[in-house]
């Protein structure tokens, strides 16, 4: 399994649009803060993107791949409407299986092992979302938010040239950063989230 390079999404989203970052800074953050709220759109948002990518990698030439990415992503949007629990399941233990293969390189995990323990993180966090199920919304959509806002800031940050050397090389210098980062996000969008949630169960939310 060839490891996620951080310096490969780096360059990925360098230079992309800016009105694509500043989209995805206020996307990131409406997934952080209302994400527990909205989370059955934002849940088909998530699995129309994901058919998306699966449709458009498929080995096809010209128009069909882009209608076989039409395709996956209206299937499985669709899909996630009527299996709602099943897709916040799988999704959860999918970002959880691919947080695992993205770390385990970096620790010497073998390709073996690293499958092994992605697909244990998978079944652990599906079996995990059937008893926590709220908790597991806010989680995984303050995880997403983050990415996306931190893809964002990266972006926004990439058209500041003054700022950007300066960020981009503490942040392949020092992936620990990064991982910091994003599990701040994500940590403070479920506290958020499980917050207001707590308060509108007790009857106290405005």
């Amino acid at each position: 399994m060839p490891p996620i390079s951080l310096r490969t999404v780096l360059e990925g989203l360098e230079g992309q649009d800016l009105v694509l970052g500043l989209f995805l800074l206020g996307a990131g953050l409406v997934f952080i803060v209302l994400g527990i709220h909205i989370f059955k759109v934002l849940v088909v948002i998530s699995f129309g993107f994901v058919g998306l990518l699966l449709g458009s990698s498929l080995p096809l030439d010209g128009v069909l791949k882009i209608v076989a990415g039409m395709v996956g992503a209206a299937g499985l949007a669709v899909a996630s409407t009527f299996f709602l629990k099943i897709a916040v399941a799988v999704l959860a233990g999918g970002w959880s299986a691919l947080v695992v293969a993205a770390v385990a390189p970096g620790l010497r995990v073998g390709d073996n092992l690293t499958l092994v323990l992605a697909a244990l993180a998978f079944a652990a966090v599906v079996s995990l979302t059937f008893i926590l199920y709220q908790e597991i919304i806010a989680a995984v959509m303050s995880f997403e938010g983050t990415l996306m806002f931190v893809s964002g800031l990266v972006i926004f940050l990439s058209h500041q040239p003054g700022v950007w050397g300066y960020f981009r090389t503490l942040i392949l210098d020092t992936p620990l950063f990064m991982g910091f980062v994003l599990l701040s996000g994500t940590v403070i969008g479920f506290y958020l989230q499980v917050a207001e949630m707590q308060k509108k169960q007790a009857g106290t939310s405005g």
